[in-house]
């Protein structure tokens, strides 16, 4: 396996595997072809209203990914609510900022928004997924779909050709992978931090006083103020210091 450098959205050494390799090489083939006006086979993360909170998203984004590696399919995002994705986050390994390619081409579109039953709806997506149709948009906010193919097998199962999927990151892998390692390598392959992002963490550790390297250590706190809480001796209420 090849072993990524340290930047400052990773910042301790961690191996790519080599279906990611491979897979990043296929991406990038794929996308020349679909520039030149080829063909080739894509699957689209869509988000234009009702898409969930910020981990909902990334959650669906990146188990999204993961069913492109499994079907070997270019992987792209068209996100534009609240606002396009790339003012914040920017491609990676993965070129995935390029839906326009296919914005006119016929596709279908499955849902997948906190469905009632996960399996039911893994089989309706890996089914949609069939060679003769180019472009398939998905629009799903849990990872369940990326812990499946990670599964070497899940008890129940059906036995329909959609299914056999289940586990197929495991025998590229040749292992399984805890989530929230299945997530980072997912997350450092596909994104990184735009510069909007860069500019404004840099002017916030100025006006905290940091005079620190950009590529110093530090821990950001994520204070979820979505949802509507039960009244709990586990809720603890925010107040804002500013």
């Amino acid at each position: 396996r090849n072993t990524t450098e340290n930047d400052s959205n990773n910042a301790s050494v961690h191996e790519i595997p080599n279906w990611l390799v491979s897979y990043q090489l296929k991406h990038a083939a794929g996308l020349k072809r679909l520039r030149r006006g080829e063909y080739a086979k894509v699957l689209v993360y869509s988000c234009h209203d009702g898409c969930g909170g910020l981990g909902d998203r990334l959650s669906g984004i990146l188990s999204a990914f993961y069913v492109a590696v499994a079907t070997e399919r270019i992987f792209l995002i068209d996100h534009t609510s609240p606002v396009d994705l790339n003012l914040t986050l920017s491609p990676a390994r993965i070129d995935w900022n390029a839906a326009y390619l296919v914005r006119d081409v016929p596709s279908t579109t499955v849902h997948m928004m906190d469905p009632a039953d996960p399996m039911m709806s893994f089989g309706v997506l890996f089914k949609a997924l069939v060679p003769s149709t180019q472009v398939v948009r998905v629009q799903m906010n849990r990872f369940y779909v990326a812990m499946a193919l990670w599964t070497p097998r899940i008890k129940g199962q059906p036995r329909e050709r959609a299914y056999r999927y289940i586990g197929h990151m495991y025998r590229l892998h040749g292992s399984t992978m805890e989530t929230k390692e299945a997530i980072h390598i997912a997350f450092h392959a596909v994104f990184t931090f735009s510069r909007y992002v860069e500019m404004r963490a840099a002017d916030m550790m100025k006006e905290m006083g940091f005079r620190t390297p950009k590529s110093s250590a530090y821990i950001a706190i994520h204070a979820r103020m979505g949802g509507s809480p039960r009244n709990s001796e586990n809720v603890v209420t925010w107040i804002d210091p500013a």
